[in-house]
């Protein structure tokens, strides 16, 4: 089975250089499928997409506009946010995939003895101990759920472990800095590559693992975080799910291969031409 991403629906011009993430209508709405989210950034002063979360969907243009609203700058999701302003090189992309992977460790077990996932390219993670952690304090007064605003709007969290110890209003205004820039450039940045499954002859199922499309598109979700590792992109993913013959699957990253991050290496040197059909052998 050979699985194409393709760019968002716009219909003219280069899609990569015309994408709106504010446009409702560059979103394919209606169609069941596999997704790719991320960032359209500078890397190197070249125009690049940096996956950063592999999904799936029942209808693709509802969850990526959700993806989307929600971790905008007025925003309120609850999901961890990375120090995106710091993307300049390819480097700096290899040290943020380092951290995603870090980060996304047994991300829900919240836990002092896990508290190496906290690294300097994690700026925000829905938890006060990240706060009292990450700024050595013991004053975060953050609930759970509460959102990414909660922390970063005037009397939020981190205003409030300055008024509680004035010594951390240096580290807590750059972390704010670092959250609010981040969220901008998610903000102006965000973009996204997808592929479609037919689902004419077997619906989608309602319920949370049954039914063969489903089951379908969590093996190809499977199959893309772990083959996109093989070109050094390492992907967040909800998917824990055990699948079946993933390793059957191709990952055809032709339509987009001029636009994908590419960070394989061969004895140490970046290999752009690495490779524009990806295997699981």
């Amino acid at each position: 089975m050979t699985v194409k991403y393709n760019h968002p629906p716009v219909t003219t011009g280069n899609p990569f250089q015309n994408f709106n993430p504010n446009n409702r209508h560059h979103y394919p709405n209606g169609m069941s499928g596999i997704y790719v989210w991320g960032l359209k950034i500078k890397i190197n002063q070249t125009l690049k997409f940096v996956p950063l979360y592999v999904g799936i969907a029942k209808d693709l243009g509802e969850r990526l506009w959700t993806h989307y609203c929600n971790n905008r700058e007025n925003g309120n999701w609850n999901w961890y946010v990375f120090n995106y302003c710091s993307l300049k090189n390819l480097s700096d992309v290899t040290d943020l995939y380092k951290s995603i992977y870090t980060a996304d460790f047994d991300i829900k077990k919240i836990n002092k003895s896990f508290k190496h996932r906290y690294t300097d390219k994690l700026v925000w993670f829905n938890d006060k101990e990240f706060f009292n952690l990450k700024l050595n304090t013991n004053h975060s007064n953050y609930f759970r759920n509460a959102g990414v605003l909660s922390s970063i709007l005037p009397g939020g969290d981190l205003d409030q472990i300055i008024l509680a110890d004035n010594s951390k209003k240096s580290t807590c205004n750059i972390l704010k800095n670092n959250i609010i820039c981040s969220k901008k450039i998610f903000n102006d940045n965000f973009y996204f590559v997808y592929s479609t499954l037919d689902t004419s002859n077997e619906p989608w199922s309602i319920k949370k693992n049954d039914g063969p499309v489903k089951k379908q598109a969590r093996n190809i979700e499977v199959a893309t975080k772990f083959l996109l590792q093989k070109i050094g992109v390492f992907t967040g993913s909800d998917s824990k799910n055990k699948v079946d013959n993933f390793n059957k699957i191709q990952i055809d990253l032709q339509n987009i291969q001029n636009d994908l991050i590419n960070l394989g290496l061969i004895n140490n040197e970046y290999n752009y031409n690495l490779p524009l059909i990806l295997k699981n052998t």
